[in-house]
């Protein structure tokens, strides 16, 4: 088990790809590992390798994740995933401007989801939306030990 990871705890990738201008891989703790459970993280930002809002299961946490604090300001003009506060519905897009203040990044259990405490304006074909930057916990039956 890995004590180490918490519910809404930040991580950022160690790999830095070389010749590519690096952009962060941003995840957060959506569910710790126990006995009956598997550590399960989600995708924060949209990089290389993952969507906004996709769940993984590092293979080797300790070694390729540093814990990091981030501030409102690390995911500015980033693909991210809000719960939309007009429509309640997750959209997932480039962070345009933080609604508030830059302030660091903390989330906050919803049931099964995680809600952070940074609102953002992000970009859609026809407008802007706004919302809390917002991660729901689907498919969590896959992150179950058998």
């Amino acid at each position: 088990m890995n004590p180490q990871f918490k519910l809404g705890q930040t991580y950022c990738s160690k790999r830095r790809p070389k010749g590519i201008n690096f952009i962060g891989e941003y995840y957060v703790v959506i569910q710790e590992e126990s006995f009956t459970k598997r550590l399960a993280l989600m995708v924060i930002n949209s990089n290389i390798n993952y969507v906004s809002g996709a769940i993984i299961e590092p293979e080797f946490p300790e070694i390729d994740l540093v814990k990091v604090e981030m501030k409102a300001s690390d995911l500015l003009h980033e693909e991210i995933t809000i719960m939309e506060i007009d429509f309640n519905e997750l959209v997932t897009s480039k962070a345009l401007r933080i609604i508030g203040e830059d302030k660091v990044i903390t989330f906050t259990s919803v049931g099964d989801d995680l809600k952070a405490n940074v609102e953002y304006e992000v970009e859609s074909p026809s407008f802007r939306l706004m919302g809390n930057l917002y991660y729901d916990f689907h498919n969590k039956e896959k992150f179950v030990k058998n």
